[in-house]
C-alpha cells in the first residue's frame, strides 16, 4: 500500500484531500495511510478503519524528518514570499533524506495570490457562486 504527506493540512483545501481520503476515496489508489503537517492543530484527530492518519503539528522547518512516503501534496500557505522560500527548501532538504523520491503535486496559495481582501470563509464565498447548469 501507498503513503501520502500532505503539506498544509489544517487548510481548506489540505481539509478536503484528508477527508476525501477519509471516505474511503483513497483506498482505490493503494493509499492507505496520510501523515498531515500543519502548523495548526487539528479537531479531527481520530481513528479511522480504513485509513491511517497522522497528524503533525508543527510548522515544516521545525520537522527533522518526513516519513517515507509515496506522494505528497504541498498546499502549504505562507504571509510572505521569504517564508515560502523558506519553507519550500526546508522540503527539499527533507526530502534528500528519503530513500526513494515520491510523486509531488504543488498547489498554489495566498503567497501567489496576494492576500485575501475579503473576511469570509471558503466556505461564504463558494455558497454565492451559480454554478452554470445547476441553478
Amino acid at each position: 500500500m501507498k503513503k501520502l504527506l500532505i503539506l498544509g493540512g489544517s487548510g481548506f483545501f489540505g481539509n478536503s484531500i484528508v477527508e476525501y481520503g477519509i471516505n474511503k476515496k483513497l483506498i482505490k489508489h493503494k493509499i492507505d495511510e496520510i501523515y498531515i503537517i500543519s502548523r495548526s492543530k487539528s479537531s479531527k484527530k481520530k481513528t479511522y478503519k480504513h485509513i491511517k492518519v497522522t497528524y503533525i503539528s508543527k510548522s515544516i522547518i521545525n520537522v527533522k524528518k518526513i516519513p517515507v512516503i509515496d506522494y505528497v501534496i504541498y498546499c502549504l500557505k505562507s504571509k510572505n514570499i521569504k517564508s515560502s522560500n523558506n519553507n519550500f527548501n526546508y522540503f527539499l532538504k527533507l526530502l534528500k533524506t528519503l530513500p526513494k523520491k515520491p510523486k509531488i503535486l504543488f498547489t498554489s496559495s495566498g503567497a501567489v495570490y496576494g492576500k485575501n481582501r475579503i473576511k469570509k470563509s471558503e466556505n461564504q464565498i463558494l455558497s454565492r457562486i451559480t454554478w452554470p447548469g445547476l441553478a
